[in-house]
């Protein structure tokens, strides 16, 4: 049996029409994971792409090169990748597909780049309990839903988008939790709307700016509790919250 959000994963894929790609990224996730961590020589970063929409692709580039060699170890470590464990993607892959066949769900040839929007859209059902956004243009930081924050892989190819679900997410313990993210999937906002209506929420409410001693209008779009989009303003500001908040500064 596959765990819930594996399951809701496939079934978003035959919505969007990508059971192939859904059921790749399924299988790779449960696995140990298919590259060699090691320095120098080929590695995953190799294989992602500046324009792809979610690290998968890479992930599938590297296994799919690892299958044209059998998935032979010696071979295949030439490609940073681990051949037992690119076998056993395999074999997970095969037994969902197979699975997906006896429902009588149409599956086609896994193409990453051309089924983009579908995989995010499919992604996005399977994990809207991972979505993140960064905290500003040009860095990796991000906060996520569940009122979380994290750090995006250095090696993702989702550093430019303007929100992703994380498929793998690691806390490391320091000084502080760290908490990695990784296997991203760049979303479009908008699709929140879409598959999420109710949890999609507007506020206007009013906020101290401390660089200009004032109260501003403040109004935000917010996706359970993960603020999207936060506008301030000199006009239209609530008297009453402003009011409040003075007071509270006194």
């Amino acid at each position: 049996p596959l765990e819930p959000r594996f399951a809701r994963l496939l079934l978003a894929g035959k919505e969007n029409n990508c059971v192939a790609e859904t059921a790749f990224i399924a299988s790779a996730v449960q696995g140990e994971g298919i590259f060699i961590n090691k320095r120098g020589g080929v590695s995953r970063k190799d294989f992602i792409y500046p324009d792809d929409d979610t690290d998968f692709a890479g992930e599938y580039r590297a296994f799919d090169g690892a299958a044209g060699m059998n998935f032979d170890p010696q071979r295949c470590s030439q490609l940073g990748v681990h051949g037992r464990a690119a076998r056993e993607t395999a074999q997970s892959l095969d037994r969902l597909l197979s699975l997906a066949k006896n429902f009588g769900w149409q599956i086609n040839r896994i193409d990453f780049a051309k089924n983009h929007e579908a995989i995010g859209k499919a992604t996005l059902a399977a994990f809207s309990d991972q979505l993140a956004i960064r905290f500003s243009q040009g860095t990796l930081a991000c906060k996520l839903v569940g009122n979380r924050r994290g750090k995006l892989d250095e090696e993702s190819c989702v550093k430019n988008a303007a929100a992703f679900v994380a498929s793998e997410i690691t806390e490391v313990e320091a000084r502080e939790v760290i908490t990695h993210i990784k296997r991203a999937t760049a979303i479009d906002p908008a699709w929140l709307i879409e598959l999420f209506p109710d949890d999609i929420s507007q506020t206007d409410g009013a906020a101290y700016d401390e660089s200009r001693r004032r109260v501003v209008s403040r109004k935000q779009t917010v996706f359970r509790d993960l603020v999207l989009e936060s506008k301030e303003s000199d006009h239209n500001v609530n008297l009453d919250k402003a009011a409040e908040i003075l007071a509270a500064r006194v």
